[in-house]
């Protein structure tokens, strides 16, 4: 993973060839720079929340710290994760290079196509406040990190990753989040912001969403995760809106690829039971 160093300047987050950014920002900084002018992927509409969707079918809302959700038929499936508890994000799209389709539906023609979406993204209001052991210009270092794949099908085919992340101190930072295009490369933004002075409070708003998209045999594998990481120095402490965020242990990928191996065998099964039947 290359690295780039960014000193007050906005990165260039629509370089493939950038897969890491540094970002040395202040609070004020990271809260009135304007990174995207894209609207964002989910729309917060309170201080916590989490959404997932997959397949068109959605859950998750307001007050809501971890959504998970699921669609499959015999051609595609799809599968989204939100967890303010481990602020991680997981989604995955996967269409077969053997669909079953409608007579007279040619995928070699294009006159056919099929395919699946899923996104997740969770928000939260969280409150920092520092001991007499910190100094205001101490710093607090985080990070969001994309991992996972996307791979081409049989047919025409298309697949896509995109993920979105704020933090800040404006409320409505996550309309302007950076975005990055995952599709081709792990993909990394790390930065810090400063710990509020003694007997003072920082209120800092974060934001991350993952979309991917799979047609005609693609699969866009993200089951691995969107994370958030942040190192909170001793005698810092963290409240949050929603009182769950980053309060359990991100669970190895291992354990996601346990949990969502169960939609890869839905077609299959699916079909062996339209030709037993």
């Amino acid at each position: 993973m290359r690295r780039e160093g960014l000193k007050n300047t906005l990165p260039a987050v629509n370089n493939p060839a950038i897969t890491t950014m540094k970002l040395l920002l202040t609070p004020l900084l990271l809260a009135s720079a304007v990174l995207t002018a894209n609207a964002a992927a989910g729309q917060p509409f309170a201080t916590s929340g989490v959404h997932a969707s997959a397949g068109g079918q959605t859950a998750g809302g307001a007050g809501q710290s971890h959504v998970s959700n699921s669609f499959a038929n015999v051609n595609v499936q799809a599968s989204a994760e939100a967890s303010l508890n481990t602020g991680s994000l997981h989604a995955l799209a996967w269409s077969s290079n053997n669909p079953t389709l409608i007579k007279g539906c040619r995928p070699d023609m294009l006159s056919c196509n099929w395919g699946t979406s899923a996104d997740a993204w969770f928000y939260d209001k969280v409150t920092l406040q520092a001991d007499e052991s910190h100094d205001p210009g101490d710093p607090v270092s985080w990070s969001w990190s994309v991992e996972g794949e996307t791979k081409r099908g049989k047919w025409w085919s298309g697949s896509s990753a995109t993920s979105r992340f704020y933090v800040g101190t404006n409320p409505e930072g996550w309309r302007n989040a950076i975005t990055l295009d995952a599709k081709n490369s792990s993909r990394e933004i790390s930065s810090t912001f400063l710990v509020p002075a003694h007997g003072q409070s920082l209120v800092v708003y974060i934001y991350g969403s993952l979309s991917v998209f799979a047609e005609g045999g693609a699969v866009a594998d993200f089951s691995h995760t969107a994370r958030f990481n942040w190192d909170l120095p001793t005698g810092v402490t963290a409240t949050s809106a929603s009182g769950h965020f980053m309060t359990a242990a991100v669970p190895e990928p291992s354990t996601y690829g346990l949990m969502l191996a169960g939609l890869a065998v839905l077609p299959w099964a699916r079909r062996r039971l339209a030709r037993c039947g």
